[in-house]
């Protein structure tokens, strides 16, 4: 990220990397002016993944309740464990990854998809609101999610490994693989703890 006088508070460095999100989409090459790629931008970039927790449990709260159950703080611990687990483990995947294919860039990788978290769970979590419109409105809140934010998280994790990485097509599938089978398994695993 750009120095400046704001440089180092959270919401400023939030809209930064927001905006950096929406870039990496387009043919914008500034899209690196709006992260920072040092140590500490790195590990500062750890904190969006644990506010990211909280629109999670919110969006999947409401899909509980939607469905007649009664979701508890139990399902908060949940989503902080399987969030913690699931980071860790893909940030070592990914570094393993770099080193044997010889890739530069992991931790700036790891930044941009830490920051992507906390924009795409609030994305998630603002549409749980239809679920107050009864069926239809759970029926339209799943549509917009299957057909239209999880394909654009997948397609924005495939631009990271493209343009952070310049890893070729090959190495960004196996990526998002990796990410989708760590999530999956992780949140089964947490979930013998927690229950369902």
């Amino acid at each position: 990220m750009s120095l400046g006088p704001q440089e180092g508070r959270l919401h400023t460095d939030a809209g930064r990397a927001f905006r950096g999100v929406y870039r990496l989409y387009l043919p914008d090459a500034n899209w690196r002016a709006d992260f920072d790629f040092s140590l500490t931008g790195f590990l500062r970039s750890y904190i969006p993944v644990l506010l990211a927790i909280f629109p999670s449990w919110i969006s999947d709260a409401a899909d509980r309740r939607a469905e007649g159950g009664n979701p508890s703080l139990l399902l908060l611990g949940h989503h902080f464990a399987s969030s913690l687990l699931e980071t860790a483990v893909y940030g070592i995947a990914v570094y393993a990854v770099c080193r044997i294919l010889k890739l530069r860039g992991w931790m700036a990788f790891l930044t941009v998809l830490n920051w992507s978290d906390l924009a795409f769970s609030i994305l998630f979590a603002s549409t749980s609101g239809l679920n107050v419109a009864g069926p239809i409105g759970v029926d339209i809140m799943k549509t917009l999610s299957l057909l239209i934010l999880c394909p654009a998280q997948l397609l924005f994790s495939w631009n990271a490994a493209r343009k952070v990485l310049l890893a070729d097509r090959s190495v960004a599938v196996l990526l998002i693989v990796l990410d989708l089978g760590l999530f999956f398994g992780v949140d089964q695993l947490v979930s013998l703890a927690f229950g369902p």
